[in-house]
């Protein structure tokens, strides 16, 4: 059985090495969604379309199944992915699952939970629930302390066929206007994709 994994990020050092190489600042920056996207696709389970200008990382999440950042623009992306019905027996047997709520909110939940036992988080909205590209999708932002660095999240919880996913993306707290448009196409841009057996991470 897995559990869905508490959210740990090795990326700290790396923010402070960089926060003075590129000016802060919160001001949207829409231009940015003008920008060039690639769709990458993952072991033909998923698909996410992301900046051109984001490289794969692997010291993001050991648990990911997905790692991008640009160190410089201080932006970083990963997607997490769960047995669904591993996740549901194991919350029903802990009596957390909320049988009023759909998978994706219970996802949620869970989630920011492990997410407030690693990090201290100051603001937690829910942005948007929905349904897009045919999956049921959980939108939420937040804004939490680690070590000492403010970090803004954008959260996006998916229920698939066979799979709940995590997709997150995040820069420091005081660029997270300026990034916000362009998370939220990151995150929604996720697609679940037929699977074949023997294909790789691929991207197109």
């Amino acid at each position: 059985m897995k559990l869905p994994q508490k959210i740990i990020f090795l990326s700290l050092f790396t923010l402070l090495l960089t926060s003075c190489v590129e000016p802060s600042g919160n001001k949207k920056n829409n231009t940015l969604l003008n920008t060039d996207f690639e769709l990458i696709r993952v072991n033909n389970q998923y698909s996410i379309e992301l900046p051109t200008f984001m490289k794969e990382s692997e010291d993001l999440n050991e648990d990911a199944s997905l790692e991008y950042q640009n160190i410089f623009k201080e932006t970083y992306t990963i997607v997490i992915d769960e047995s669904k019905e591993d996740f549901i027996s194991a919350f029903k047997d802990l009596g957390e699952f909320n049988e009023s709520l759909s998978i994706a909110k219970n996802y949620k939940n869970i989630q920011l939970q492990f997410l407030g036992e690693e990090v201290s988080i100051s603001r937690a909205e829910d942005i948007e629930s929905s349904t897009i590209n045919g999956l049921p999708f959980e939108i939420t932002e937040v804004d939490a302390t680690i070590d000492g660095i403010d970090i803004g999240y954008t959260l996006a919880f998916v229920e698939g066929e066979n799979y709940v996913y995590m997709v997150m993306a995040w820069t420091l707290q005081n660029k997270h206007d300026k990034y916000r448009d362009l998370f939220q196409k990151i995150v929604k841009s996720f697609k679940v994709i037929s699977r074949r057996k023997g294909v790789k991470k691929s991207v197109n």
